[in-house]
């Protein structure tokens, strides 16, 4: 056995002298067959390697999101996307969790793929391949909205599209989005970790490009802004405690305006304590009409207008129903010069169960 041995380091020393990063196989493997089996073992893109009796196997509990990024697929969300898009394909199971912790820092992604990235995991979208939904996985990540490109004025998932739909869907079917909780990470002298967080692109290159927040390596910049929606109020009469609104363009219900949507009238001057926020108690017409105090005046112009009537649009939200994220502050969009706040996403607050 010595003397075997002897000659296999020999047979080392005489290959590494020649200037030959390779030695021959048949007297090392016998020693390291382990690491010849995984040297020729067959990957599956996304899936992690788990031994199983002495031999690498393909687990299929995760599919890391990481390994789709790159070539066409230009942002963290269209990796999140092409990694659902394999479910129910060879190799590849029904459901798995997505696990996209890699992505960290600030990540811009385009309005085309953050609205439907999580589509190809259920069963609803996935067509024969016949997904069966699991759990997205984020880290320590700023993840931006980017703004829908003109003439698109708002996000399109797909089903019943229009103008509020959220720039985030979770669609039925599909568990939910677990993130890290600010703090969570002890971070950097006084500041803690940022955790997982959601917000919005508000003008080309801000919050994250040139002059701003730099984007992470590979991630693209902001280049549009978040959709506002608004509707000019030319006139607002008060009858016992419902405030009708006279706007332009007029309410259009299902179109333009929801029923029992958030709405926040802005910038009223003549009227001043009609400036706040109300929630949508008509169902059609051309008016828009709330609930306030019977003390509340009337704002009635003599030229020009009273206010600006803005309503939102959330970041995030379920399938089917559009006010399933409660309406943070952070959620609006208030011309002309939103302060946008970051949205945090932990198991709390946008983990759904089917």
């Amino acid at each position: 056995m010595l003397h075997f041995v002897a000659r296999l380091r020999s047979q080392v020393r005489l290959s590494l002298s020649l200037g030959k990063a390779v030695v021959q196989p048949a007297l090392l493997c016998p020693l390291i067959g382990i690491l010849c089996s995984l040297s020729s073992a067959q990957y599956t893109t996304g899936l992690p390697t788990v031994g199983n009796a002495g031999s690498p196997k393909d687990s299929q509990t995760s599919i890391d999101a990481k390994q789709f990024f790159g070539g066409t697929v230009t942002d963290m969300c269209g990796a999140v996307a092409a990694a659902c898009a394999t479910l129910g394909t060879t190799n590849y199971p029904l459901g798995a969790t997505i696990d996209a912790r890699g992505f960290t820092g600030n990540q811009v992604c385009a309005a085309a793929n953050i609205t439907t990235m999580l589509n190809g995991c259920v069963s609803q979208y996935s067509g024969t391949r016949n997904a069966t939904g699991g759990k997205l996985l984020l880290g320590e990540v700023n993840l931006y909205a980017d703004g829908p490109i003109p003439p698109a004025t708002n996000y399109t998932y797909g089903t019943g599209s229009g103008p509020g739909t959220p720039a985030l869907v979770i669609p039925a079917g599909f568990w939910g989005i677990e993130g890290v909780s600010r703090g969570a990470d002890p971070g950097s002298g006084t500041n803690s970790g940022p955790g997982t967080f959601l917000s919005v692109c508000t003008a080309p290159n801000t919050p994250v490009g040139t002059g701003h927040l730099t984007p992470a390596p590979g991630s693209p910049s902001c280049t549009t802004a978040f959709p506002v929606r608004s509707l000019t109020v030319q006139s607002a009469t008060v009858s016992g405690n419902t405030m009708t609104m006279t706007v332009s363009p007029a309410a259009n219900f299902g179109v333009n305006i929801y029923p029992g949507e958030l709405v926040m009238m802005q910038g009223n001057t003549l009227a001043p304590t009609e400036n706040g926020t109300y929630k949508v108690q008509n169902t059609s017409g051309s008016t828009v009409q709330v609930t306030v105090p019977s003390t509340t005046p009337s704002c009635t112009p003599p030229s020009g207008t009273c206010a600006t009537l803005y309503l939102g649009t959330n970041l995030g939200d379920k399938s089917g129903d559009r006010r399933n994220v409660p309406q943070f502050p952070e959620n609006w969009a208030a011309a002309p010069a939103p302060t946008q706040h970051p949205f945090p996403i932990s198991a709390q607050r946008l983990a759904y169960s089917p």
